[in-house]
């Protein structure tokens, strides 16, 4: 890996944490972007996945008094049904699928009925919401568009969606690690392309952006949080349509 390509895989870092700290997503799909754009799908995988635990996993931290701790169970529940099917079937997605994938997400969940009823507080919804946000992480890398149907009615307070979303999405990288590690065999296809050092450099960087958006988050009104949400994800999914569609014209 070049010099030049190193360096902008670090510097997306800290300002795509920053956006997920801050809107409780937004920032992952982004970097998942950047790095499939800049390196080859397993390598993205497996960079994505180190960073977004580790990002994912402080944000749970900071904010550990406000998770809703009940929709955790659920949610496991759920994840082990979508490795279960995606171990059985093995299926390791190209670069214009994720690309489509990641560019679809926020249109799906702008057009998502907004009745409520898979309102993640609600009996079963949380297994539901474990099964369809972790099989969309195995396609395309990142779920938050699709996580957060599951929080559009939510009676949560914006540090609870936030916080509630991290201790999930924490489980959902790591889960996605172990798959595309060892079930997909994608250990084997890394060959040296992304030093050693920059697995371990990506963490601390997501750190430092995680608390940089905490402090933002503070200041944002609940409505500001949803507003600006999901206009910013239907900005960054045009981008990946477009580079999905070029991708599988080329």
């Amino acid at each position: 890996m070049s010099l030049v390509t190193t360096a902008a895989v670090l510097a997306s870092v800290p300002p795509t944490a920053l956006l997920s700290g801050i809107f409780g997503m937004s920032g992952g799909m982004i970097l998942m972007g950047v790095f499939a754009w800049l390196l080859p799908v397993a390598v993205a995988m497996i960079l994505h996945g180190i960073t977004q635990a580790g990002s994912n996993g402080y944000r749970a931290f900071l904010h550990r008094r406000h998770i809703h701790w009940p929709v955790l169970r659920g949610y496991l529940a759920g994840s082990a049904i979508a490795v279960g099917f995606f171990s059985w079937v093995a299926y390791v997605p190209s670069a214009p699928v994720v690309f489509l994938a990641l560019g679809s997400l926020p249109f799906i969940h702008r057009l998502f009925p907004k009745a409520g009823t898979v309102e993640i507080t609600r009996p079963g919804a949380s297994v539901v919401c474990g099964t369809v946000v972790t099989a969309t992480q195995l396609v395309a890398g990142v779920s938050g568009p699709i996580l957060d149907i599951f929080y559009l009615k939510s009676p949560m307070t914006r540090h609870q969606v936030v916080a509630t979303k991290a201790i999930t999405q924490t489980i959902g990288h790591v889960v996605k690690l172990g798959y595309f590690a060892l079930i997909a065999g994608f250990l084997g296809q890394l060959d040296g392309t992304v030093p050693l050092w920059v697995y371990g450099a990506v963490i601390p960087l997501a750190f430092l952006g995680t608390s940089m958006g905490s402090s933002i988050l503070n200041r944002l009104t609940d409505v500001q949080f949803r507003r600006i949400t999901q206009w910013l994800t239907l900005a960054i999914g045009t981008v990946f349509l477009v580079r999905g569609a070029v991708l599988l014209a080329t």
